[in-house]
């Protein structure tokens, strides 16, 4: 055995025949040939193969041995996502799961993987996928095409995806590659580089080009196979496949107890150079060379087996036969066996890149089978090398591999260009060692995981396949197996079963079969729970003392500590093991300690196991045990407080407890007042439990007084059997003396987190370690519910395991936590040993992390090859078929199909043109008529020769009938109205914009049903124009018109109600798109005409400022500016200083801040007029407009004489002899032709307000003469950031030379939209212009608007809000708001509640109602009524009449909810209707249903959400707006109703979740605690306003983080941020005295509070990414920063993997020292968060 050989430990390879070694065996041992017909889905063999090698572009063969499913990737299970999968290599993904499966085989989990120095070499050389990807159209590229196509990456994601840290390199040297990869490998072991190594091939076969080069060159067979050293040899026939081996020293191979396939004894490598020509010719010599330097003589003597590179080409075999016969053959010992070659080639192709590997396979299978496989095609008659010549055999039939010693072989691998490389491989002797494992081992668990529910039932099933069909299977081994040498870390699908035999495990396995299987935790919070007093009983865990040593062993050491406390009277095991019971179990003195060593002892056992908590607590007495456990105290400190403990309590006598659960502790403490020096509340179990403590009589007469009680049938009152009421004044007497004997304990580093049931807190110093902590363990009440809370840590996922010899803490634990955290029982009685053996497995599938090495140490053995994982695969790609489906022209649908080149055909169902799918009429999908033109005129240039300018051709289209994109199309309607605008009018074309509309319809008298399917039509075309418009950037602004759907105009019901809600939403959503809504109140010409008005205007703004950043000098804040620079409208935007106009500087600017003006003359006279001053002439449609005022005196003052002119009838007025021209917008082009005309002119400059009309001016301009220079400017272009900051510090300096004054100018302006709509002016028909107005509009900020504030009303002094003879129907009554509102309305003295619900209550709430009904004296009934069903509706409140006769209905609140969220590209019709369904049908059936009552309220629960517009909520907020406008169409129509929108509440999703609630105040929006919706609720009934909102503010939070992204709400909002901001400052100041925490302590108090970490855990160069921070913490944390630091820490360092403690600390540091770096106003920004995650976030919790 060489000592320093490299083992290959490890195999997973995927090749023809089947993936996995037992299908590659069988190939090899039966001999077969893999080659195959090239399937369709490769590519199409009828377009690319023709049998005549000379024809151009073809390939000479048809077929090759290929895989099955080489695109199919489990990509989940390496957590990679779905948009990345799509375009990744399938060399790739094999190399992933042969990664996989060479780690499985080696028994390496990826968790024990990840983060070792393994090294990661792969051979790669075919690019088939990249070449691909070049013959695919544009559009698909995306952020992940370069990563999936890289060669470099296919070994770099390995080592990313496994956590790798050893060398990663991609290698191609052609055919060699692999074996070169395996040499590289063992050197990098061997000099430290690495101390394990992954090294393999893989090649996939896509790309028709490749077997054309190849045929080209001779080199592959016509047939697709490849026949080694046969005369028949006619070249190679390509193969693919993958295949990795894991290698690893020997020494530690041994030392790991790994299954050592062989050794790689040697490897070497070298090159062809110029030995011969060409370069692909294989050199003899050179191979020769490489074959003696690597084999010694004893090698030569042992060698017995080569595995030839042997493509089967006639030039190449024999090259390689020749050389291995004199090397080799020829140089062994005589008499020593003929030497066996043979090649896998001859059984799955030429796989390249993968050849080498896939030949060192092939002997390692053979070597452990001991058999040598055939080679195919060869036999002695067709041999195409005389073997007895060269000394060699070629096997044709398996044979025996005989050896009398170590077996031995070489492998061949050769590259085309000359790179040639060899392998020896030694078989390894295995060692029959026996198994060492621990006697006292009853226990075996059977572990198995997986990533989906598929992948562990396949593994269940194969599991129990290998069973079945192995005669010899070591259970021992096999469990072992399982839990220690295969991943379980990641995997959310998890089995552990407990197994006495092989029989016994199938049947397990079999019953699991059938059983559902839920996803474990994810990362849970494990938590230990001591239980207190009252909890043992004769014989507790004497079956744990029988049959587990651990446990026996470490309750014997416990007792030896109390002898001695005891002076030998306590004998721990005596009393433990006694068949008969002693009395003496009522004695403090004796129970305390007996119940210590059984927690201690179980403690040890599950550690013993493997499990160790993250938590410990303890209730009363517990606490001792579990600071034992915790690592803080020892053994013998902790024994020594429950001896002392024990034996003061024995000093007390008298009194008695009570537990009490079901009733609140509130309640309790009410009804203590009367017994206030005789009983105290002992413990709080929970929010409803607690145990009193104190006088025997007043406990007995307050047990009495509960159980007489209205509620008393209800309660759980329980009198404890216990000698003295502890944690009461009776303990008082011995307080002194007991901390005095405990005195200071010694401590130690803690193991596990440690809480403390006396403060309810984590433990601090010098918890624990006094005697007057453990005075007050026995004294001071006991803070359960507080320290459970404590130790949860916020987190959801908590799992608590009593530590105890019986069950007593999990219902305190679960009305803590919650009902679904999972409480395991550690012991039962009667049943110890079974429960606590049950607790690893049961802990593991919940997913805790179970050291399942720890309980198998010392028992372990060789892994087994099974279970096996399976993967759960799916085939995404987009690459291969975009390729495919592309063509030349590069046209996303069109495709050339004749010969002739003038034959085409069009895809309508193809991804690219899915949008034509949403080209409607009536719901019925049909091809647009520009779809025609567009076909037609791109299949003409396409064809055309020789090209010709596109303004040449005619286009002729004749439409016979609508093609309909619809199997089953409905009857179209034959009515459409049409409403068009012309937007630009030119000399032989104009352009339209409009819109196409059924006639409009009055939804008031339809059916519920009718209206909703009338809605979700409007709001489903909504989202799809909007979504055509995001996804082609469209930049202008979307107009939401809705005709008399406003709390002004509504006087019936339309689809306008859910519109305003929508397009608040898509303004959220779509931050890059404008939105505007408007309401119109008749169709009339002149109403049109004003709507045309407004949707011309484009007002222009000025503001004050309010922030400057650190580098501004010339402004300050309050300083009045105006600027021309374009931002997103908001009240307050951030500009550069240099583009900022100072109007105390600019006076002429302050009333009218038409800055654009100024920049357009500045660019005219200074870059496009020449610098001689001769005679200008502006030629202008509107003389008199407010643009020629400013260029005609801007020019006069810099010296032009200035001629205004304008255009009459297609002649110029008033313009003659001018030098120079100036033509503004709107002109017919022929103006220009007519000015470059006029005598004397050598320049003018055109105006143009858009690319298309720039386009005309140019082509007009080529007309005008030879001498006139004509210059054209685009206005977009000029107004650009770039251009306008540049340039404004010279229009800066050029206008205050012109020294203007206030009245320089004298424009008129107006009010932006300052008619009301009872006032219009009829406006004229020709819609004025930014070129053509004479007066400017100018937006006038509310508080500048001259008048009188709007008069607030007081709340109405407080009146009976509800009726005891009435009746008040609540729809959604049980739970959430709509059982808030049941509450409220009883206990404000409704008589009657009537609850709508489509469920029946569940227990827990009809008990919570039964109690309200006592409580208050109401009447609460629940009627099952889904309130989106008339009918129900109609049922129930007929019901209500008959059930109740002389009540009548006065009241009717609807809260009935439905959310499916999802962004404008995941929404569709049915998720619109899904979510308007209960609100907009129950709406309207409870309006019909109650025309008839005399309602005092009509009251509809809304949404914050639909009135401030949230992203990924269009269908919740059209539903809720909905309600808003429904609401005030009742109260036009003289009924009651009022809608509330509601903002985020304690209730529900977000009921005490804490981590959500902060995520929301980062957001902007408070949580509303019940009292306040109580309050407000009260509010909203009295004020009986149609629409109020209810919502608590973080005025700091919306202003930094929502105003800055979402202009629409900055219109709406601004004002009431902007007053609430200003007056939270000065509260800041005031609150900041007190000087900061250190940097580095602040950001580890904020983590650990923040993520839920340890402080103890949290280093100062702890990379931030270990805590697994996602963009949601991450923002929460920048959030927290900046409103406590007043510091911006960028979000790409919170997320940075490299970011740590320290580093955040620092940049901290700087910012507080340095000044604000992150902004102009030091805001924190939001920009880069996770779209999704916030959206997602937001949406689940506004409701």
């Amino acid at each position: 055995m060489e000592e320093d050989g490299i083992a290959v430990v490890g195999i997973g390879c995927n090749f023809p025949g089947g993936e996995g070694l037992e299908n590659f065996w069988k190939v090899l041992l039966e001999g077969r040939n893999c080659s195959v017909p090239i399937p369709k889905e490769r590519f199409d063999v009828a377009d690319w193969y023709d049998k005549d090698d000379n024809k151009a572009g073809k390939s000479r063969a048809a077929k090759a041995a290929l895989i099955e499913g080489f695109n199919e990737f489990d990509h989940k299970l390496f957590g990679i996502s779905d948009s990345e999968v799509e375009q990744m290599d399938p060399q790739h993904k094999q190399l992933l799961q042969c990664v996989y499966r060479a780690l499985e085989n080696a028994g390496l989990p990826m968790e024990k993987a990840s983060g070792s120095r393994t090294g990661v070499f792969f051979g790669l050389m075919n690019r088939d996928y990249e070449q691909s990807a070049a013959h695919m159209h544009p559009s698909v590229i995306n952020h992940w095409t370069g990563t999936g196509l890289a060669m470099s990456i296919a070994a770099n994601r390995v080592s990313y995806i496994f956590n790798l840290t050893g060398p990663s390199l991609s290698i191609d040297c052609a055919c060699s590659s692999s074996l070169v990869a395996l040499h590289l490998a063992c050197q990098a072991i061997k000099q430290g580089d690495c101390e394990m190594a992954l090294c393999g091939g893989v090649s996939c076969i896509l790309e028709p080009r490749v077997f054309v080069a190849l045929s080209k060159a001779k080199m592959i067979s016509p047939e697709g196979t490849s026949k080694a050293f046969s005369s028949r040899a006619d070249g190679y026939g390509r193969g693919e496949g993958c295949g990795v081996v894991l290698l690893k020293p020997l020494k530690q191979a041994l030392a790991d107890h790994d299954n050592i396939w062989g050794i790689i004894s040697k490897t070497a490598v070298n090159q062809d150079g110029r030995s011969v020509t060409p370069i692909t010719k294989p050199s003899m010599s050179q191979q020769e060379e490489l074959l003696r330097r690597i084999y010694s003589q004893s090698d030569l003597a042992m060698v017995q087996y080569i595995e030839a590179h042997g493509t089967g080409t006639p030039a190449g075999d024999p090259t390689e036969a020749g050389s291995i016969s004199n090397a080799i053959a020829k140089a062994k010992p005589s008499g020593s066996e003929t030497l066996r070659i043979g090649s896998v080639k001859s059984n799955i192709g030429h796989t390249e890149s993968a050849a080498g590997v896939a030949g060192l396979i092939k002997v390692l299978l053979m070597m452990k089978h001991e058999t040598i496989v055939p080679s195919v095609f060869y036999s002695e008659d067709s041999g195409s090398v005389d073997a007895a010549a060269l000394n060699i055999k070629i096997p044709t039939e398996p044979e025996t591999w005989k050896s009398s010693g170590v077996r031995l072989a070489g492998v061949n691998n050769f590259g085309f260009g000359g790179t040639n490389a060899h392998a020896i491989v030694k078989q390894h002797t295995k060692l029959h060692s026996t198994k060492t494992c621990k006697a006292m081992m009853v226990s075996k668990y059977f572990v198995m995981s997986a990533n989906s529910l598929k992948s562990l039932s396949w593994m269940i099933e194969d599991t129990l396949e290998q069973i079945s069909a192995q005669s010899e299977i070591d259970l021992e081994c096999l469990v072992y197996t399982s839990a220690c040498r295969r991943s379980h870390m990641k995997h959310k699908y998890r089995k552990a079963l407990l197994t006495s035999s092989l029989e016994d495990l199938k049947d397990q396995l079999q019953s699991t079969l059938t059983k559902k299987t839920s996803p474990s935790y994810s990362d849970p919070r494990l938590v230990f729970v001591f239980c207190g007093n009252g909890v043992t009983y004769h014989g507790m865990c004497r079956q744990l003392l029988e049959h587990e040593t651990v446990f026996r062993d470490k309750i014997q050491e416990i007792g030896e500590h109390f002898l001695t406390f005891s002076n030998k009277t306590l004998d721990i095991m005596d009393y433990l093991a006694s068949e008969v019971e002693s009395r003496d179990f009522s004695k403090p003195d004796v129970v305390q300690p007996l119940l210590f060593a059984i927690q201690v002892g179980i403690f040890t056992l599950l550690r013993h196991w493997g499990v160790k908590p993250d938590a410990v607590l303890g209730h009363s007495v517990g606490e001792v045990a579990a600071a034992h456990c915790s690592g803080l105290l020892s053994l013998s400190e902790a024994a020594k407080v429950i001896y002392t403990r024990s034996t003061y309590q024995c000093r007390v006598t008298g009194g008695k407890m009570l537990v009490i659960s079901n009733m609140e502790v509130s309640g309790v403490e009410d009804i203590l007042q009367p017994y206030a020096n005789q009983v105290c509340i002992a413990a709080f179990n929970s929010l409803q439990s607690c145990t009193l403590s104190g006088d025997a009589g007043a406990i007995v007469s307050i047990h009495d007084e509960l159980k007489a009680s209205a509620n008393g049938q209800n309660l759980f009152l329980r009198l404890l059997d216990v000698p003295a009421a502890y944690h009461s004044y009776m303990m008082d007497p011995i307080l002194s003396e007991l901390s005095e004997s405990i005195g200071s304990l010694g401590v130690n580093k803690l193991e596990a987190e440690l809480f403390s049931t006396v403060t309810g807190k984590e433990m601090a110093h010098p918890d624990f370690s006094t005697g007057e902590y453990w005075a007050r363990n026995i004294r001071d009440p006991v803070y359960f519910h507080h320290a459970v809370s404590s130790a949860a840590k916020g987190k959801n996922n908590v799992v608590c395991v009593e530590i105890g010899p019986r069950r007593a803490l999990q219902r305190n634990i679960q009305e803590t936590l919650g009902n679904n955290t999972s409480v395991l029982a550690s012991v039962l009685p009667e049943k110890d040993h079974e429960t606590m053996l049950s607790v690893p497995s049961k802990l593991f599938e919940v997913g805790v992390h179970v050291d399942w090495d720890q309980n198998y140490r010392g028992c372990e053995t060789t892994p087994l090859p099974f279970p096996r994982y399976k993967f759960d695969c799916s085939e995404r790609d987009v690459i291969i078929g975009a390729a495919q489906k592309n063509t030349p022209s590069n046209h996303p649908i069109l495709c050339q199909t004749g010969n002739e080149g003038n034959v085409f055909s069009c895809n309508l169902w193809s991804d690219t043109s899915f949008y034509l799918q949403e080209h409607k009429h009536n719901g019925i999908p049909i091809i647009p008529g520009s779809f025609y033109a567009e076909l037609g005129l791109s299949a003409f240039m396409a064809s055309a020769k020789p090209k010709v300018p596109l303004n040449s051709v005619q286009l002729s289209v004749n439409f016979q009938s609508p093609f309909v994109l619809a199997q089953k199309a409905p009857e179209m309607k034959d009515e459409m109205v049409v409403y068009l605008r012309a937007t630009a009018v030119g000399v032989d074309d104009f352009e339209v914009c409009g819109c196409i509309t059924d006639e409009e319809e009055d939804l008031t008298s339809l059916a519920p049903d009718k209206v909703l399917e009338n809605l979700v039509d409007c709001c489903e075309i909504f989202r799809q124009v909007v979504l055509e418009l995001k996804q082609i950037q469209f930049s202008n602004s979307i107009r939401a018109i809705t005709y008399r759907s406003s709390d002004v105009t509504v006087d019936y019901i339309s689809a306008g109600f859910s519109i305003s809600g929508m397009t608040r939403s898509f303004a959220a959503e779509i931050p890059n798109l404008s939105f505007q809504l408007i309401d119109i109140n008749s169709t009339s010409v002149e109403d049109i005409a004003a709507l045309g008005q407004v949707l011309k205007s484009y007002p222009c703004k000025n503001g004050t400022v309010t922030a400057v950043g650190k580098n501004v000098k010339k402004l300050k804040v309050g300083d009045h500016v105006v600027s021309c620079y374009p931002v997103v409208a908001a009240t307050e935007i951030t500009v550069p200083e240099e583009v900022c106009y100072k109007t105390k500087r600019f006076p002429f600017l302050c009333k009218i801040p038409c800055v654009s003006y100024f920049v357009l003359a500045w660019e005219i006279i200074h870059k496009a007029l020449p610098r001689a001053k001769h005679r200008l002439a502006i030629i202008s449609s509107a003389r008199d407009s407010a643009l020629v005022k400013v260029l005609a005196l801007t020019s006069y003052k810099s010296g032009f004489t200035v001629i205004v002119g304008t255009q009459s009838n297609g002649s110029l007025v008033d313009v003659s002899q001018v030098d120079a021209c100036i033509i503004l917008p709107p002109f017919d082009e022929s103006v220009i032709i007519k000015s470059g005309n006029i005598p004397g002119v050598w320049n003018v400059v055109v105006i143009c307000e858009s690319q298309s009309k720039c386009l005309l001016a140019q082509e007009a301009s080529q007309i005008v003469k030879e001498r006139v220079h004509v210059q054209i400017i685009q206005m977009p272009i000029i107004l650009q950031k770039g251009n306008l900051s540049a340039q404004t510090p010279h229009i800066q300096h050029w206008l205050k030379s012109m020294k203007f004054d206030r009245k320089a100018f004298g424009f008129e302006s107006f009010t932006f939209q300052s008619v009301t709509f009872k006032n219009v002016n009829v406006l004229p028909m020709s819609v004025e212009s930014y070129f053509t107005t004479s007066s400017l509009a100018v937006v006038a900020l509310a508080k500048d608007l001259k008048g009188t504030l709007s008069e607030i009303p007081l709340v109405q002094t407080k009146k009976l809000l509800f009726r005891k003879r009435s009746i008040y129907v609540v729809a959604g009554g049980l739970s959430g708001l709509g059982l808030e509102t049941v509450k409220f309305i009883s206990q404000r003295g409704g008589g009657y509640v009537v609850i709508f619900s489509r469920s029946k209550p569940t227990s827990e709430v009809q008990e919570e109602l039964n109690s309200l009904e006592k409580q208050c004296g109401t009447c609460i009934t629940t009627m099952e009524c889904n309130v989106s069903i008339s009918e129900h509706v109609k049922r129930a409140i007929g019901a209500i009449g008959l059930r109740f006769p002389g009540c009548s209905i006065r009241g009717v609140f609807h809260s009935a909810v439905v959310l499916h969220d999802g962004l404008i590209e995941t929404l569709n019709r049915s998720l619109y209707e899904k979510v308007l369904k209960p609100k907009v049908n129950g709406a309207l059936n409870l309006h019909h249903a109650t025309l008839h009552c005399q309602l005092d309220y009509f009251v509809c629960y809304s949404s914050i959400s639909s009135f401030l517009g949230n992203a990924s909520q269009t269908n919740y907020a059209a539903a809720n707006t909905f309600l808003d406008t429904f609401c005030q169409y009742r109260r036009k129509k003289g009924l009651p109703g009022q809608s509330i929108n509601w903002g985020a509440m304690n209730l529900g999703l977000l009921l005490n979740k804490e981590h959500f609630q902060r995520f929301l105040e980062a957001k902007g929006m408070m949580v509303l605690e019940v009292p306040e919706v109580h309050k407000s609720l009260e509010q909203c009934l009295v004020l009986n306003r149609p629409q109020q909102a209810v919502c608590r503010f973080h005025f700091k939070n919306i202003r930094y983080n929502i105003l800055s992204q979402n202009a629409a709400l900055t219109m709406r909002m601004s004002a009431l941020v902007e007053e609430a901001f200003q007056k939270s400052k000065v509260e800041e100041s005031q609150s900041n005295q007190k000087g900061p925490v250190p940097p580095k302590e602040y950001v580890k108090s904020l983590i650990s509070e923040t993520i839920g970490v340890d402080m103890s855990e949290l280093t100062d160069d702890l990379p931030l990414s270990s805590l697994g921070i996602d963009s949601m913490q991450a923002m929460t944390l920048q959030n927290l920063i900046f409103q406590e630091r007043g510091v911006n820490v960028p979000l790409v360092k919170l997320l940075d993997p490299n970011s740590t403690i320290s580093t955040v600390a620092d940049s901290l540091n700087e910012e507080e020292t340095g000044g604000q770096t992150s902004g102009e106003d030091g805001s924190p920004r939001i920009e880069d968060i996770d779209d999704d995650t916030t959206n997602y976030f937001l949406s689940s919790l506004l409701i």
